[in-house]
């Protein structure tokens, strides 16, 4: 049944970018972590799939405003976990380490391959860099 839906979506999709420069194609559906329009990423068509996305309900000025979804995202057999950081005014070392553990324990809970289980957890990184506040820089007394 996958195999069909695939030949189905794979081409005509809302989800997919195409690049018309280099003739690339992206697709942005939800599940999908490494964003390869490929029948081995997608969202659409495979039940053991984990995501890492944007926490709607986060508050604001967290340091870690994102959650992890495993299964088909949207659905009612779909688990979600939110990522929490560590306390404030201390290392987010620990919240870096526990939410790790989690993204890796939904992927195994879920059955998900190894690649796409590296791939989330490079993705959860990526998405906690772009979140944490710029520090300005401190002027020097005396110059």
């Amino acid at each position: 049944m996958s195999q069909l839906i695939w030949q189905i979506v794979k081409n005509n999709s809302s989800f997919l970018r195409k690049q018309k420069d280099n003739g690339t194609s992206f697709a942005t559906e939800p599940g999908n972590v490494t964003q390869e329009n490929r029948f081995r990423h997608s969202g659409f068509v495979r039940d053991n799939t984990i995501s890492v996305t944007t926490d709607a309900n986060a508050k604001e000025g967290t340091h870690y405003p994102l959650q992890v979804v495993s299964g088909v995202a949207g659905t009612s057999n779909s688990k979600v976990a939110r990522l929490v950081g560590g306390k404030k005014g201390k290392t987010n070392k620990k919240g870096y380490f526990y939410n790790a553990e989690r993204i890796n324990a939904a992927a195994a809970a879920n059955g998900t391959r190894h690649g796409i289980r590296r791939a989330a957890l490079a993705r959860w990184s990526k998405l906690t860099a772009a979140n944490k506040k710029v520090r300005g820089r401190r002027e020097r007394a005396g110059r």
